[in-house]
């Protein structure tokens, strides 16, 4: 952060460096999709580092791969979807509209969306 500037975000961040994969949805009904990082996370936004460079006010869904648990356990994704506020070359900030959590075991598919 420069000197002298203050921050304005109202939610804490948190570090990460989870591997994620994005859709992103064009106005034309085209979908692009794409693998990258998600590096922070807060309760209002997401900055994600991608395979491309996404363009600002895009909407989007990105699938970020929760940590496993033990061996077989069940695997878990969040689910966000939201449109991106800012980009450069390596790193895109997504405001989160909805998110919700999706178990994947042995095929079967539950989602939970709030």
């Amino acid at each position: 952060m420069e000197i002298g500037r203050k921050d304005r975000r109202t939610a804490k961040r948190y570090a990460l460096d989870l591997p994620c994969s994005f859709r992103v949805f064009g106005r034309d009904r085209s979908v692009q999709e794409g693998h990258g990082y998600a590096r922070n996370m807060s309760s209002h936004g997401l900055l994600v580092s991608a395979d491309w460079k996404l363009t600002k006010g895009q909407p989007v869904e990105i699938s970020i791969q929760l940590p496993a648990g033990a061996e077989g356990s069940v695997t878990t994704q969040l689910v966000v979807l939201g449109h991106v506020v800012r980009s450069d070359i390596a790193e895109a900030g997504v405001r989160i509209v909805r998110h919700g959590f999706m178990r994947v075991s042995g095929g079967e598919r539950f989602a939970s969306v709030q």
